[in-house]
């Protein structure tokens, strides 16, 4: 009779889900109708005969018949339920939608902070994490410290504790014994269970007086044939914000999946599908959220992180292609004689690797098609030697060039860079009272290069004449910031634009010049190495040429981490590599709130190393807020050997070649990321002597620490860019290829060389096959691929 009545109670609470869920028959496994071929026996069957043939009733139907049972099983409730509406839930429906009673699923909220406002969104929002609650066990068989779970019956409970303090203590039963499991906080769970109710309890157990105890952990009614969702399988776990519950999130995702995933379309082609094995996918969103194990959700997530990489890789090989057949470009002269002459008055003898990518970018000039390559190369590794030689290689043939950087502070120190690559008896200011525009001569022959720095920091006059000598195509080679590519400058010549630390743009203002016919070529510069597995998704439309040596006879920069208190050590050590006739640089600090406040610490610092720690010592002082005539006299001193310390801040962190400087203090080090650490270290260690950088922290954070540790092990700038990856992610590193907020990639990892490279196979085969994508066959992925370059933004 019990257990009769306990089934009686279940069925009622089984339909009036069913009410809750506009009689949809999703509330249980198979439906109603295999919900009572299972228990007939335990339920009167005059009371089931409305109930009858449930599955082929329409809406209207239904409300009749479940109105009647509920009735039947409980003669006192007065139930009167509004006619349903038939309303179909589509994948482009608001999640308003599943609002039933407007408790604990908090719409706005959830559109705010989460960025679902759709259906569609909703399934696609895939767990973080799965909390691992498959392991079943009798109470006997409990194992302490794990996390596992227990089919079981309540016996007893009872509230206990003071005011404050109040917990519900529980006594459930298996066949094998009885335990107990405490809930703090939580009142409610006295009213919620009842003795007789099957629950499933999951959680991590613990032991007390050698006995099983289950404490707060999550409990499930056990309805036959309805769907668990929150304990005793493969939990997912969602991403949260402020005033949005797990529990809740977690129902309406699992309602969403059971109303609408039959709408979404397959649309990778059924031959790819055979191919790779991968999972259809409608079954890999289902498996991403509830897998049956953890191969089925490895399978599930492999399917949608092909998708992910493959689409990507699409778009690029396809890019690439219609640059190289669709666009006509400047074929310049080679000019071989007068490189070469350029490059035998260098003090110094070009790498074999340098000399490899300078010849890639000369015939990408001269070949008539739009370059469109990436320099990459550590740092010191000479760059900007590379992209100078394309530079001279137009504008010997009268054409110009364009160098774009992101920063002021940036493109003053490449002009700098630039005009030292020329003798100083050859470089005159082009007109009195212009330093920013210089002509100079090529060694050893009669062409002249005018080389022109065009930023906001210059003076309404100095700006409008540098303008008009660009504008009259005077200036062969332009450097500048994003200002280059305002409206009111005028390059009527640019056959060239080298960007450099190309990461820190948005793609739309390196593409800000595609609209020019014949179109210019252009050379991405990055001194943050990128990982090959990242090539192909970040930047596969470019072509890519490395520079993998350092110059002859460099040694190994040595790295050390010290604590404040080692301060006075520090200065000792520097003091000696003066003595030995070294200079050192000593970066301060970074504020990133204000350059105004960065620079008023540089100054403190160089008063207190000045008077007080290196008193006897020259001291020179570089920060963002001083004119380009004063930093290149400071530059031009530490260069010569006239200042034996400089203190600076991030001002330093490209395009200062000091071959004497042995010494680079960080100061603060902490506050810096790793790619930037490792562009300061970079400004020694370019001479024939030992190098040192050292580090100084205070307080750092785990990450800070993990950062310098790296650091310390590490010179190689490839292999740091691997643990850059490894640290931050891919998302960090690839934000400049989009413009929207929308994550690059939700689940797939570009370091997974593996499927980077089954699906760069699969992108290659789809566009040999057919390239518009054009076929019966690819209409869908077309359609998708769409969808995602919208949501990227990729231009």
């Amino acid at each position: 009779m019990v257990n009769r009545n306990l089934m009686m109670e279940t069925l009622e609470r089984i339909l009036k889900q069913e009410v809750a869920s506009e009689f949809d028959n999703s509330t249980v496994i198979g439906g109603i109708e295999a919900f009572l071929s299972l228990n007939t026996k335990m339920l009167p069957g005059q009371i089931l005969e409305p109930l009858k043939g449930y599955s082929v009733l329409n809406k209207q139907q239904r409300a009749h018949a479940v109105t009647e049972v509920i009735r039947a099983l409980d003669p006192e409730l007065k139930a009167n339920f509004p006619n349903p509406k038939r309303r179909e839930i589509f994948l482009s429906d608001s999640i308003e939608s599943f609002k039933k009673n407007g408790k604990g699923w908090p719409v706005k909220k959830i559109s705010e902070a989460l960025g679902l406002d759709t259906v569609k969104d909703l399934i696609l929002y895939f767990p973080e994490r799965h909390e691992d609650f498959s392991n079943v066990r009798k109470i006997s068989h409990l194992i302490e410290g794990e996390t596992q779970s227990s089919e079981m019956t309540v016996k007893s409970l009872a509230m206990k504790g003071s005011h404050k303090r109040k917990r519900v203590e529980v006594v459930f039963s298996d066949p094998a014994g009885s335990m107990k499991a405490i809930f703090y906080g939580q009142p409610w769970i006295a009213t919620d269970l009842k003795p007789g109710h099957k629950v499933m309890l999951s959680g991590k157990v613990e032991y007390e007086k050698g006995k099983p105890i289950y404490k707060n952990a999550v409990y499930e009614h056990i309805t036959p044939g309805l769907t668990r969702l929150h304990t005793g399988r493969l939990v997912p776990v969602y991403g949260l914000s402020q005033g949005i519950s797990m529990k809740p999130l977690r129902r309406e995702i699992y309602t969403a999946l059971i109303s609408s995933l039959d709408q979404l379309n397959e649309y990778l082609p059924q031959t790819l599908l055979s191919r790779t094995g991968l999972y259809p996918i409608k079954k890999a969103v289902a498996r991403y959220h509830y897998p049956r194990n953890i191969q089925d959700f490895s399978r599930a997530r492999r399917r949608m992180a092909f998708d992910e990489l493959f689409l990507v890789q699409l778009v690029m090989r396809k890019k690439k292609l219609d640059w190289k057949n669709q666009v006509s470009g400047i074929s310049l002269n080679q000019n071989r004689d007068i490189l070469d002459q350029f490059i035998s008055t260098l003090p110094f003898k070009l790498t074999l690797a340098q000399s490899r990518c300078m010849d890639e970018i000369g015939e990408d000039l001269s070949s008539g098609i739009p370059m469109r390559r990436v320099l990459q190369g550590d740092v010191g590794s000479g760059k900007t030697l590379v992209a100078l030689t394309g530079m001279i290689q137009a504008a010997a043939d009268g054409y110009q060039s364009a160098m774009m950087v992101p920063t002021e502070v940036l493109s003053e120190q490449h002009f700098m860079t630039l005009r030292n690559f020329f003798s100083d008896s050859n470089s005159i200011p082009m007109m009195e009272g212009l330093p920013n525009v210089i002509e100079t001569k090529l060694q050893g022959s009669d062409n002249k290069l005018t080389i022109a720095l065009l930023n906001g920091s210059l003076g309404n006059r100095e700006k409008t004449l540098t303008q008009e000598i660009i504008r009259s195509g005077q200036a062969d080679i332009i450097v500048g910031t994003h200002a280059l590519i305002q409206d009111s400058i005028n390059i009527p010549n640019l056959a060239l634009l080298v960007v450099d630390e190309q990461h820190r743009f948005g793609i739309n203002q390196k593409n800000v010049f595609d609209h020019i016919e014949p179109r210019p070529h252009l050379l991405l510069m990055s001194a943050t190495p990128i990982p090959r597995s990242l090539y192909f998704t970040m930047i596969g439309d470019l072509d890519l040429s490395v520079i993998d040596q350092m110059p002859v006879g460099r040694k190994p920069i040595q790295t050390y981490v010290y604590e404040q208190d080692k301060r006075d050590e520090v200065h000792r050590f520097i003091r000696k590599e003066i003595f030995k006739g070294r200079q050192a640089f000593v970066v301060c600090p970074l504020i990133e709130e204000s350059e105004s406040l960065q620079s008023r610490a540089a100054v403190e610092e160089y008063e207190k190393l000045s008077k007080d720690i290196f008193p006897e010592m020259k001291v020179g002082l570089l920060h963002g807020r001083m004119k380009l005539s004063e930093k290149e006299s400071v530059m031009n001193d530490f260069r010569s050997g006239k200042l034996h310390i400089l203190v600076a801040t991030s001002v330093i962190e490209v395009g200062v070649d000091i071959p004497n400087a042995s010494v680079m203090l960080i100061d603060g080090a902490e506050r810096f990321g790793l790619s930037q650490l490792h562009q300061f270290r970079g400004r020694v260690g370019r001479g024939k002597h030992q190098s040192y950088c050292i580090l100084m922290s205070d307080n750092p954070s785990g990450d800070s620490k993990e950062r310098m540790d790296i650091l310390h092990r590490i010179n190689d700038g490839f292999r740091l860019a691997d643990e850059d990856l490894r640290m931050r992610g891919a998302g960090d590193l690839i934000e400049g290829r989009r413009q929207s907020g929308t994550p690059f990639f939700r689940v797939a990892d570009p370091s997974d060389t593996d499927l980077v490279s089954l699906a760069g196979i699969e992108a290659t085969k789809v566009l040999n096959l057919d390239y518009e994508l054009s076929s019966e066959q690819h209409q869908a992925l077309k359609i998708q691929l769409g969808e995602r370059l919208k949501e990227l933004s990729i231009t």
